[in-house]
C-alpha cells in the first residue's frame, strides 16, 4: 500500500507556471516566461531583461519619447534573452545589447521610428527572425566582433543604412527584404541567400573584410535579387567571395571590386561570379578595380553577344560593360536565373 501511494504521487501531473504579467517598464532580473499586458510609454528607458528572460509582447507596443533604450540586455557571457510578438517604437535604441556579452533573439518583433532600431556592442550575437525594422536612421547597428542573423525580416524605409558595421563582423542574411533605405547591409563577411536587395539610395550589400591575420574573409552570395540601386549591387572593399545564380539588374554598377584598403591582411582575395543574370546597370555590369583577377564566367549580360570590353570576341557587343582585369568567356546568350 505504501508503493502504491508512493507511485501514485510520482504519476501526478504537473502545471507549468503561468507567466508573470508586465503593466509597467521595469527590470526582468529572474530566469522565466513574463508577458505583457498593457501597452507602454517611456520617459527614457524602458525594460531591462537579464539572462534567461523570455519576454512575450503579446502584440502590444512600447513607446518612447525619443531617448533611452526600449529593450537593454544586462546579460554575461553564454547568457541570452528572447523578445517576441512586440513593437518597439521612438527611443535612442530600440532594442540594445552594448554593454555584456551574450545572445539575444528578436522573433516576430516590429522596430521603428528609432535612432537605431537594433545595437550590439563587441562580440555579441543578435538573432532576428521573421520581423521589421523599418523607419528607423540606422536599423541595425553594431560593434566590432558581432555575430548577425537575419532570417525572414523586412528592412525598409532606415534613413542611413539597413544594416551598419565595421569591419570584423559576419552577418548571415535570408530570405529577407532590404529595401528604400539609405544604403543597404555594410558588413566583413558573411552569407546572402534568397533575398530581396532593392531600391536602396546607396549600396545594396558591401562587404568590409574582417582584419583577421591572414584572413579578409568571405562571402557567399547566392540566389539574391539585387536591383536598382543608386550604389554598386555588390560592393568588395576588402573581403573575398563567392557570387552565383543572382539576379543583378538595374544598379549604377553591377558588382565593384574596391580592392584592399591599407592595415588589412596579406592575403590576396579570391572573387568567383558564375551564372548570374548581370544587366541593365547603368555604369559597369563589373568593374574591377583591385589588384586581383574576377572570375567571371557563365553569366548572362543582357545580351546574347556578350558584355562590352576590349577583350569580347564579339564584334559589336551590347551586353553590360566589363573594366579591369575580369575573365568573362565563356557567357551565356540567355538568361540563367
Amino acid at each position: 500500500m505504501v508503493g502504491g501511494a508512493a507511485i501514485g504521487l510520482s504519476g501526478a501531473p504537473t502545471t507549468a507556471a503561468e507567466p508573470t504579467e508586465i503593466n509597467r517598464c521595469t527590470s526582468l532580473t529572474e530566469p522565466g516566461e513574463y508577458v505583457l499586458v498593457d501597452d507602454l510609454d517611456a520617459e527614457g528607458d524602458c525594460l531591462t531583461l537579464g539572462p534567461g528572460v523570455t519576454l512575450d509582447g503579446n502584440g502590444h507596443a512600447i513607446s518612447g519619447d525619443g531617448s533611452g533604450i526600449g529593450i537593454a540586455f544586462d546579460l554575461g557571457r553564454d547568457e541570452g534573452a528572447v523578445v517576441r510578438d512586440l513593437r518597439i517604437a521612438n527611443f535612442a535604441a530600440g532594442a540594445s545589447l552594448a554593454f555584456a556579452d551574450g545572445e539575444i533573439t528578436l522573433a516576430d518583433v516590429s522596430i521603428t521610428d528609432n535612432a537605431v532600431g537594433v545595437r550590439g556592442g563587441p562580440e555579441r550575437r543578435i538573432t532576428v527572425r521573421n520581423s521589421v525594422i523599418s523607419g528607423n536612421k540606422i536599423g541595425i547597428g553594431t560593434t566590432e566582433g558581432t555575430r548577425l542573423s537575419i532570417t525572414e525580416t523586412t528592412l525598409s524605409g532606415n534613413t542611413d543604412a539597413a544594416v551598419s558595421t565595421n569591419s570584423g563582423h559576419v552577418t548571415e542574411l535570408k530570405r529577407s527584404t532590404v529595401r528604400d533605405n539609405g544604403a543597404g547591409v555594410a558588413t566583413g563577411a558573411g552569407t546572402f541567400v534568397d533575398n530581396t536587395v532593392a531600391d536602396n539610395d546607396g549600396f545594396g550589400l558591401r562587404l568590409i573584410g574582417l582584419v583577421a591575420p591572414g584572413d579578409l574573409g568571405d562571402a557567399t552570395v547566392v540566389g539574391n535579387a539585387i536591383r536598382d540601386n543608386d550604389g554598386p549591387g555588390i560592393e568588395f572593399t576588402s573581403s573575398g567571395g563567392a557570387v552565383s545564380g543572382n539576379a543583378i539588374v538595374g544598379n549604377r554598377t553591377g558588382i565593384l571590386l574596391s580592392g584592399v584598403a591599407d592595415g588589412f591582411s596579406d592575403s590576396t582575395p579570391e572573387y568567383e561570379f558564375t551564372g548570374n543574370d548581370i544587366e541593365g546597370n547603368e555604369e559597369f555590369g563589373v568593374r574591377n578595380a583591385s589588384d586581383q583577377t574576377a572570375v567571371a564566367s557563365c553569366n548572362f549580360w543582357g545580351d546574347p553577344t556578350g558584355p562590352v570590353a576590349a577583350e569580347t570576341p564579339a564584334a559589336a557587343p551590347e551586353g553590360d560593360e566589363v573594366d579591369g582585369d575580369v575573365e568573362f568567356v565563356p557567357w551565356s546568350v540567355e538568361p540563367v536565373r
